[in-house]
């Protein structure tokens, strides 16, 4: 079925306005690849036109032919490409209802069953013979790839994740079950997995140091390091004798000038310290991204160094998530938080980009109480450039 007259009507009759000020930019055709309005041909003929108001009159000559959803289509791509006068200029009902957040009924169903997924991911964590699944694609999201400037791309294998569980005399309850369901969420995904348990300092500079040199990264997509570590602070981690050790001094071997195989690709961390009175004070003193370096800017004799002059996105294309107080464990069952971080992940991977799930995890989290009445909160730093899919064909 074709678009309306009337919608070809407003769509000339605005079109000087429209190549005046439209700008064809990345969000805006993601969400038109999204819903087959633009084909991949004629994605690659406007990147190929580098005037912006010839681009922008291409475009406008492809959406009236693409069918009867691609007005609105177009009107939800300015809302969300930020060019709101534009949308509203087309059709004022059409741009509340994207603007606003007004939903029709299939969209509803769809706010309601994500509410379904969130009730039985909360009975899952609970469950006594807790076992992580990750859920499969469909067929027709494995035929259906995402444009690539719209998330980053995947191979197979995914990449390798590091995990690194740590026990101390003092605080040994449940690290072993949370690595167990962390190793056995991410070999699901395909990425191949390292585990490390109950080192030293010096061991666990040695084996972070030697993964951040492998060669395997040049042909990996993603990077995870995942460190299990009850009774520490935010920023630090102890080894099996109770020695600190700041976990910064860990990412900054994996950063763009210490692992250059690792550049413009994911590199995701999960943090679980563990730190009794920990979220308290680090939601009052967020990390910000120019905080991260060590106090005297250093790194440790152990990390390697490359020359000052190297150009490269040190910082760029990194999800941190720390977790900070570790009174929901159990010694039979682990962590509350990685049961729930690999619950939702293993149900949500096939059509949910990873940083839709961790809002997921933390409107769960905010449900669970814990000794005290105090509620768990996740820190989240990020720098990722596009939108990461563990499970995604590209």
């Amino acid at each position: 079925m074709a678009m309306t007259d009337d919608q070809k009507k407003q769509l000339r009759h605005n079109r000087v306005r429209l190549t005046d000020d439209l700008e064809v930019s990345e969000e805006l055709i993601a969400v038109l690849m999204q819903d087959r309005i633009l084909t991949a041909e004629a994605k690659d003929a406007l990147d190929a036109e580098p005037v912006r108001k010839r681009k922008a009159q291409q475009l406008l000559d492809i959406i009236p032919r693409r069918g009867k959803n691609a007005f609105e289509t177009f009107i939800r791509a300015l809302c969300e490409s930020k060019q709101d006068e534009l949308a509203e200029l087309l059709d004022e009902q059409l741009y509340r209802k994207h603007r606003t957040g007004t939903h029709s009924d299939s969209e509803e169903e769809e706010i309601t069953s994500r509410g379904d997924v969130m009730n039985k991911i909360l009975v899952k964590v609970e469950e006594e013979s807790f076992i992580v699944q990750v859920t499969p694609m469909t067929t027709s999201q494995k035929q259906n790839p995402r444009p690539p400037n719209f998330a980053y791309s995947i191979s197979q294998p995914c990449g390798r994740a590091m995990i690194i569980g740590i026990e101390n005399r003092e605080n040994s309850l449940g690290i072993r079950h949370d690595v167990q369901h962390l190793s056995s969420l991410f070999q699901q995904l395909n990425f191949e997995t390292v585990i490390k348990l109950d080192l030293t300092s010096s061991e666990l500079f040695s084996c972070v140091k030697e993964e951040a040199q492998n060669e395997a990264h040049s042909n990996c997509s993603a990077f995870v390091l995942c460190i299990i570590n009850y009774g520490s602070r935010s920023d630090e981690i102890f080894d099996r004798d109770g020695k600190s050790i700041k976990i910064e001094y860990f990412l900054r071997l994996f950063d763009g000038r210490n692992c250059s195989s690792l550049t413009d690709k994911p590199k995701l961390y999960f943090i679980h310290t563990g730190d009794p009175d920990g979220f308290t004070r680090h939601l009052e003193q967020p990390m910000e991204t120019d905080q991260c370096d060590m106090v005297d800017g250093t790194l440790p004799s152990h990390a390697p160094h490359q020359p000052d002059d190297l150009v490269v996105h040190e910082k760029g294309d990194v999800l941190q998530i720390v977790s900070t107080s570790d009174v929901w464990r159990n010694e039979s069952k682990g962590s509350w938080f990685v049961r729930c971080l690999t619950s939702v992940i293993a149900v949500n991977a096939r059509n949910q980009d990873l940083e839709e799930m961790i809002f997921m995890i933390n409107s769960i989290i905010e449900h669970k109480e814990s000794k005290g009445q105090r509620l768990q909160r996740l820190h989240k730093k990020t720098t990722l450039r596009k939108k990461f899919y563990l499970m995604s064909i590209i």
